[in-house]
């Protein structure tokens, strides 16, 4: 892009509208998606070391929390109505663990 913006190729709409809700760059295919409560009141992603907290009803505010995880390859957020967030971290000697943490915790962070 000539003005140095990436480009946005991780896109979500409205399926009622058509509307274009909220983009984002994406650099890789695994791990590009989003995740939602099953109230969808809150929706989280993983970029880098970092889980993304956003409010689907409020995407124009972005981001409105974040939780950094060193070395965090994967994050599962669970169903139901007290969800938690598996996190994967690799660590360096092989050895893997999986943390978890209650989302309603951590949503009560960024209320």
């Amino acid at each position: 892009m000539e003005d140095g913006a990436q480009h946005k190729n991780h896109r979500v709409f409205s399926v009622s509208t058509g509307e274009e809700l909220i983009a984002f760059t994406q650099k890789a295919q695994e791990g590009w998606d989003l995740q939602y409560t099953i109230s969808e009141s809150h929706a989280i992603r993983l970029v880098g070391a970092d889980i993304q907290v956003y409010r689907p009803a409020e995407w124009s505010k972005g981001i409105i929390d974040k939780l950094k995880i060193e070395g965090a390859t994967t994050v599962v957020l669970s169903p139901g109505l007290n969800p938690s967030v598996a996190v994967f971290v690799a660590e360096k000697k092989v050895r893997h663990y999986l943390f978890s943490a209650a989302l309603e915790s951590f949503m009560l962070l960024v209320s």
